[in-house]
């Protein structure tokens, strides 16, 4: 999939840093690199489940995990993969690690890894079966170990891992800092914040649904 264009990466990075005080991984030196080894951004758009698009600083960047493959979007299993990137990732603060030897793929979008609340993006990915890993992500010609899957992994005894009781009935949803509503993980009015919450919290809270994006009531 061919991504859109987007600002330079060391103009959209250089004070990125800086949005976490107190937490962010010590620097070596006191002016940091054009782009910082690591730094703290926000999920806000999804091409698929291996490509995105973070705020970072003043401005979006758009990145592709370097070390695994997932089918695009409109293929087997790709709508299953992006659920699960978005699941993870969207509303939630990440730290993003750029690749060193190959910092960029061949459409310009930052190879990286993903931390997030639940480990390594691509980890998570993995253990769902709805992605592959690169045999050498430094050589993607090299191929890949694996295939993705259009389901969920079952359990060792063959069985479906089936949702905990209540989660279908009090999905989480996305409010924001300052709006009335709440919305869908993939909302755009979502775009300067996401705060998870569950659907109780916000009906408590006296937000009402989207009208865009009809989440549930």
């Amino acid at each position: 999939m061919k991504p859109k264009p987007f600002l330079p990466v060391a103009a959209l990075c250089a004070a990125a840093i800086a949005l976490v005080p107190g937490d962010a991984p010590a620097a070596k030196a006191s002016v940091p690199p054009p782009c910082p080894p690591a730094f703290p951004a926000r999920v806000v758009d999804l091409m698929d489940g291996d490509s995105f698009e973070v705020i970072c600083g003043a401005g979006t960047v758009q990145v592709r995990l370097f070390d695994v493959n997932c089918p695009e979007f409109d293929e087997p299993g790709g709508e299953r993969a992006k659920r699960i990137t978005r699941q993870t990732t969207l509303g939630w603060r990440v730290w993003v690690f750029p690749s060193g030897k190959r910092p960029k793929d061949a459409y310009g979008r930052l190879l990286v890894r993903v931390w997030t609340t639940k480990g390594w993006l691509s980890d998570v990915l993995l253990r769902m079966g709805a992605a592959q890993r690169y045999v050498d992500p430094d050589k993607p010609s090299a191929g890949l170990v694996g295939k993705p899957s259009a389901q969920a992994p079952s359990t060792p005894r063959g069985r479906v891992t089936k949702p905990k009781s209540g989660a279908k009935s009090n999905p989480i949803v996305y409010s924001t800092k300052t709006g009335s509503k709440y919305h869908r993980a993939e909302c755009p009015h979502l775009r300067q914040s996401a705060i998870p919450v569950r659907l109780s919290e916000a009906k408590a809270r006296d937000l009402e649904p989207c009208s865009h994006c009809q989440p549930p009531q």
